[in-house]
């Protein structure tokens, strides 16, 4: 097959930073893809115009935006399957233009979304919506099984995640993730738990020296970096909206409830015990990952388009 991956052109595919989560999910589709013997392109334009004019350059038998700025793009695309995911946390925080989205721009595609909570809203519009996870590289990783310590809450700095809160109050926990470069962003980067922001070279080799993985946002779909964080050894210390497509009953996933996002001792203890507990089960956290590595999920991703 052909397949043509759209992304909304803001930064490279592949990231040159550490950051870039949608961005490093479109390559490895490309990747992966690939490696499964289709040929595939990937139309990283801001330009809706730019996308259209890949498309009927390559002529498609697949396209797949990952929902950036070219929704209007989709109207006229025809004669391909069409297929749209999105990886916006804003989809829990803005439904109303989701559902706006959902019946101008997708009534004619396949949405291949993160969680169920998704599956649910588009299917009461009557669209086809079936959920595929986003993957990881687990071959990236070079964990050992020795007992680490230290707990890394990874991400851009950013309201939505909190770390300015988290840091202000005391959370037991290193921080790394790019600046915000809001002028008003009250993180304090000069503070001794701020690692920097890491490029992701440097995260694959620095995640495997901590016990675990901390990320409280307020909204999130299907973080990946929480797939990373497993498929370095880590537990997971994590809010509701990122504990998306996990198997919460693992005795390394501590699920913090929402009415105690603001409980630091608390946090602070889950946090402690979950390390405890991840020291232990190392060996399990990482084959656990191994059902998100890229090469099930793309398995599952041709399954799904072939019987579109």
């Amino acid at each position: 097959m052909k397949i043509q991956l759209i992304s909304d052109g803001s930064i490279p595919v592949p990231p040159i930073d550490g950051w870039g989560a949608l961005e490093r999910v479109v390559w490895n589709y490309k990747i992966y893809l690939e490696k499964a013997g289709h040929e595939v392109i990937v139309s990283n334009h801001t330009e809706s115009a730019k996308v259209l004019e890949d498309w009927r350059r390559f002529n498609p038998d697949v396209v797949h935006n990952h929902i950036g700025k070219h929704w209007e793009a989709l109207l006229l695309i025809n004669g391909c399957k069409k297929i749209v995911t999105n990886h916006g946390g804003e989809f829990l925080t803005h439904k109303p233009f989701y559902e706006y989205l959902a019946k101008q721009y997708f009534q004619d595609c396949k949405l291949l979304i993160l969680t169920d909570e998704e599956q649910t809203f588009y299917k009461s519009f009557g669209l086809d919506a079936c959920v595929i996870p986003n993957g990881v590289d687990t071959t990236i990783f070079k964990p050992n099984l020795d007992n680490r310590n230290g707990s890394i809450y990874l991400g851009q700095i950013n309201p939505r995640k909190k770390q300015a809160y988290y840091q202000k109050n005391n959370l037991d926990c290193y921080f790394a993730g790019n600046k915000s470069g809001s002028p008003d962003d009250p993180f304090d980067y000069n503070h001794h738990n701020y690692l920097g922001s890491w490029k992701h070279e440097k995260v694959c080799e620095n995640l495997v020296k901590f016990s675990n993985l901390i990320l409280l946002s307020m909204a999130e779909l299907q973080p990946l970096v929480c797939l990373e964080g497993l498929a370095a050894g880590l537990g997971l210390v994590i809010s509701t909206p990122a504990a998306q497509s996990l198997d919460v009953s693992k005795p390394w996933i501590d699920v913090i409830p929402d009415d105690r996002l603001e409980d630091i001792d608390y946090i602070n203890s889950v946090i402690e015990n979950n390390k405890s507990i991840s020291n232990q089960y190392r060996s399990e956290i990482i084959e656990y990952s191994k059902q998100f590595d890229w090469s099930n999920v793309i398995k599952n991703y041709l399954n799904v388009i072939q019987n579109i």
